[in-house]
């Protein structure tokens, strides 16, 4: 919010209108560039979390275990990875959920223009 507090004490400063207009131009330039990077950062976010192994690991797992029910009928990928495996797997979800999370926060925190892309949302 400093940068918007900023702005109004800047806009309260200058006697003239031109001046104002300019302040009033260049702040709405700088919020659109700062929604854009907000935008790209929370989606590289997304993206580094969606491409992590545990990802990846479920991903193939769930595949496999549908293209084999598909082909063999009754399949169950249990045999082949195992109770554990599964549950490091999900706890290993889980964990990039929380990265992907603490991250995001992180990311909206240091943006001026987050509370716009809350409300867009």
């Amino acid at each position: 919010m400093t940068r918007v507090e900023a702005h109004v004490k800047a806009i309260g400063a200058v006697k003239k209108r031109a001046d104002r207009e300019e302040l009033d131009r260049a702040f709405i330039e700088d919020m659109g560039t700062d929604f854009r990077d907000l935008k790209d950062e929370l989606r590289f976010a997304k993206g580094d979390a969606f491409i992590s192994k545990d990802f990846v690991t479920l991903a193939a797992w769930v595949g496999t275990t549908a293209a084999a029910a598909a082909l063999f009928g009754d399949f169950s990928m249990s045999g082949v990875v195992g109770v554990s495996g599964s549950a490091v797997s999900l706890l290993g979800v889980l964990g990039g959920m929380t990265k992907l999370s603490k991250s995001r926060r992180e990311i909206m925190r240091k943006h001026p223009m987050a509370y716009l892309y809350e409300l867009k949302r």
